[in-house]
């Protein structure tokens, strides 16, 4: 499934894959909930974590409708989230990332109270069982081996067995964690050249590949803040390790910049807002984006603006910005605008107010920027597909930028927007593979359960035949019977009324003897009467 998804190449809708596959699992049984926690950890080598967590979002967001089809949604989804932050796959303060209007109430409240729950009263272990799956190592087990491990090589400095107990780990989707423990122990210990060996090392050997090295470096780059409070010169001995490994060609060169970045916000974290400052801002949230690709960092940045009121300006400037770099970082931009309006710090109303900004300077644009229209048409392309802007918003995008320049955009917006909507297509192939990944590994189970159900078919089609056969019999013989009945019907007719014939006979010659015999008892009591009289005359 991890390789289909990986020639699938869903790019920026890599949260749409995550949802699918929550939606899709929540559907099923404990088993493939399993599979799919798995799965969601596994693909983490296929997209940033940027994407997991708006696929997360739009799964909370759409929980009611979710509850329609799986009544216990909330709770799943809960275990899901509680998981996914075990391994790693989500921070473990996302719900307090999480846009405060989806939790305050209804669903969204039962996930985050589920999920707080399972974080405060279960260890890792009972969460990474909480599909009821057999036990496994926890995430907090592999991060003490992945500290001891890198503790050990900075005092004895033993490169081979360093590399020896990274690949005992047999722990490929950890990867970026062994990075990012490396370089923090470096800098807290100032060997930045030690630290670039085992990186090295480590490469060389297959055991890590470039993007868990990207990955690690990120989460280095983005923990430096609470890093500054333990080493203050962390910001120096972190640009140091960047360096080395830019110069060994193993990180882009801009992880440099990106510690330069992160180290003026904190400087200038206390300035009061100003159009300058905002321009500041915008710069430093592109440069850092681009580097480390984290929405999360970009919105925190959004917030220690504090001004409101100023977004407006602040997307005009980050989308200028953007217009200077590649067509793949201009998409990235345009990415991370986006969520930025799912996180919550940005509103759709300020990105549409900051493209009306840009609209209304396409003039003077032009003179920098060949391609203006063919610029705006793919931001705004970008932010209708997403629904960031309205569907009426291109209606007055002539007024905005002039009647020609306008319609120019509109031309370009409509020939992206006539090509097939890619999170349709990639809806549909992403169910599609989490389906047979489901099935893939049901199917001998299938296989038995088919058998057992046509062995129990074949003996209730047995008994059933029996007492069929039993009642066929029954009713046959009943049948014969009534027909033997009818062909003998008219022959006891005839019997029965010879008999009642033939009784009337003997009844009439009956009663003629007796009457016959009363007339001689008669007649012979008459005479025996005459002599009795005769002798007493005499």
């Amino acid at each position: 499934a991890e390789e289909r998804l990986v020639e699938l190449g869903a790019g920026r809708s890599g949260h749409e894959v995550v949802k699918r596959t929550l939606v899709v699992a929540m559907e099923k049984k404990n088993r493939e909930r399993e599979r799919a926690s798995v799965l969601l950890s596994a693909i983490t080598r296929v997209y940033g974590s940027e994407q997991f967590f708006e696929g997360f979002i739009h799964a909370l967001r759409s929980i009611d409708d979710l509850a329609l089809d799986t009544p216990n949604a909330a709770l799943l989804l809960a275990n899901f989230i509680a998981r996914a932050i075990v391994d790693d796959v989500l921070p473990p303060v996302f719900i307090s990332l999480v846009p405060e209007r989806l939790v305050a109430g209804g669903r969204g409240a039962e996930v985050a109270v589920h999920v707080k729950a399972l974080l405060e009263q279960h260890s890792s272990t009972r969460i990474m069982n909480v599909w009821g799956s057999g036990a496994k190592n926890s995430v907090d087990e592999l991060k003490e081996s992945v500290k001891a491990l890198v503790d050990e090589y900075f005092s004895a400095n033993d490169l081979p067995e360093a590399l020896r107990c990274v690949q005992e780990l047999d722990a490929p989707a950890f990867g970026h964690e062994v990075v990012k423990r490396i370089v923090y122990r470096g800098v807290e210990v100032d060997k930045s050249r030690e630290a670039v060996a085992l990186l090295k090392g480590l490469l060389a050997e297959g055991i890590l590949d470039h993007v868990q090295l990207t990955n690690g470096m990120q989460r280095a780059v983005k923990g430096l803040p609470d890093l500054c409070l333990d080493v203050p010169d962390a910001p120096e001995r972190l640009r140091t390790v960047a360096d080395l490994l830019a110069f060994e060609n193993l990180v882009s060169p801009a992880f440099e910049q990106a510690v330069l970045l992160k180290t003026k916000q904190r400087s200038d974290a206390q300035a009061p807002p100003s159009i300058d400052k905002v321009r500041t801002y915008a710069s430093f949230i592109v440069e850092e984006f681009l580097v480390c690709e984290s929405a999360r960092d970009a919105a925190a940045s959004v917030q220690d603006l504090a001004a409101p009121s100023l977004h407006p300006e602040l997307v005009r400037s980050m989308l200028r910005l953007a217009m200077d770099k590649t067509p793949a970082q201009r998409a990235q931009v345009g990415d991370m605008v986006s969520s930025l309006c799912v996180r919550g710090a940005l509103e759709a109303g300020d990105v549409e107010a900051g493209l009306e900004l840009l609209l209304k300077r396409v003039e003077d644009l032009a003179l920098d920027v060949p391609k203006i229209e063919e610029d705006l048409g793919h931001f705004l392309a970008h932010f209708l597909e997403d629904r960031t802007l309205p569907e009426n918003f291109l209606a007055s995008v002539p007024g905005l930028a002039g009647a020609e320049r306008g319609q120019k955009v509109v031309e370009a917006v409509k020939a992206k927007l006539s090509l097939p909507l890619q999170v349709t297509v990639v809806k549909q192939k992403v169910r599609a593979i989490v389906e047979e990944y489901f099935v893939a590994g049901e199917l001998r189970e299938a296989e038995e359960r088919q058998q057992r159900d046509m062995k129990k078919q074949k003996e209730s089609i047995l008994v059933s035949e029996k007492i069929r056969r039993e009642n066929w019999m029954r009713d046959k013989s009943k049948e014969i019977k009534e027909m033997t009945v009818r062909g003998l019907q008219p022959e006891v007719e005839r019997l029965i009324e010879k008999h009642k014939t033939e009784l009337r006979r003997m009844e009439d010659a009956n009663q003629e003897e007796v009457r016959r015999q009363r007339e001689v008892l008669t007649e012979a009591h008459e005479r025996a009467v005459t002599e009795v009289r005769e002798r007493m005359l005499l």
